[in-house]
């Protein structure tokens, strides 16, 4: 795709520190953005005139399990129905998302047909580690494995253990769903005897390549682990009221 975005009234280049951009233009070559500013001399491009346009980044969705559409349309077909969520992303804004399905390579597949960024992988349940480390790129440059938890306590102790250190070692990026409710964080301490990201930090396991999911109830003292050891976190403030999930994490905290 060559395109040049003609005397943009405002372009929004960065949100952190942010800068915006009056009556500029953007090229895109091959794809690629290769001038951003008073651009001059590229000649061959369609153009485009953006006078009154407002032109930004797009948008990235942290956490989604796409496969919930299939309980919410009446579409039998999986890759359809996934189709049509990530459409549906794509139409508000966002360009890159990142799943927490089963099955992932129907997710990727849906998501390579229009062109979005993905970042999908295996749900780690009690099997080997091996099964879960041949991540295919599967054909698809916008595709970045991840290895996702859902359920710590569905997860063998040996098996967690093992495989996080061998998908560290890997440079994978592991997604774990905790403390969503307060009733699964009161039901993981009875079983553990220690709070989810407290249990995390004692088996060593918390680190910046973990991403920690959901997170609304949680203690003071993990809060304090997760400033110590910087896991990433997202929160998911609309799918759990939805849910009615009655908590609210603390965000200021995590500045």
């Amino acid at each position: 795709m060559n395109l040049t975005l003609h005397q943009c009234r405002y372009i929004i280049s960065s949100y952190s520190p942010l800068k915006i951009l009056e009556d500029s233009d953007i090229v895109i070559d091959n794809g690629r953005v290769v001038c951003l500013g008073q651009c001059y001399g590229y000649r061959g491009y369609d153009k485009v005139d953006c006078k009154e346009k407002v032109v930004a980044p797009a948008f990235g969705n942290a956490h989604i399990h796409l496969y919930t559409i299939l309980k919410v349309i009446n579409e039998q077909n999986p890759y359809r129905a996934l189709l049509i969520a990530i459409l549906n992303m794509a139409a508000n804004g966002i360009a890159a998302f990142q799943s927490m399905d089963e099955n992932y390579k129907t997710v990727v597949e849906a998501a390579k047909s229009i062109g979005l960024r993905v970042k999908a992988g295996p749900i780690i349940k009690n099997k080997k580690c091996d099964e879960y480390i041949s991540i295919e790129k599967l054909g698809y440059r916008l595709y970045t494995p991840i290895i996702s938890i859902e359920n710590l306590l569905e997860v063998d102790e040996e098996v967690l253990e093992s495989c996080i250190e061998l998908l560290l070692n890997r440079n994978i990026d592991i997604q774990i769903s905790v403390s969503r409710t307060i009733e699964e964080t009161l039901k993981f301490k009875r079983i553990k005897k220690l709070f989810p990201v407290e249990y995390l930090v004692k088996k060593n396991l918390l680190s910046n390549k973990i991403i920690l999911t959901h997170i609304n109830w949680i203690s003071s003292w993990e809060l304090e682990s997760i400033v110590y050891y910087r896991p990433r976190v997202v929160v998911c403030p609309y799918s759990d009221a939805l849910s009615n999930i009655n908590g609210l994490p603390p965000l200021k905290k995590y500045s």
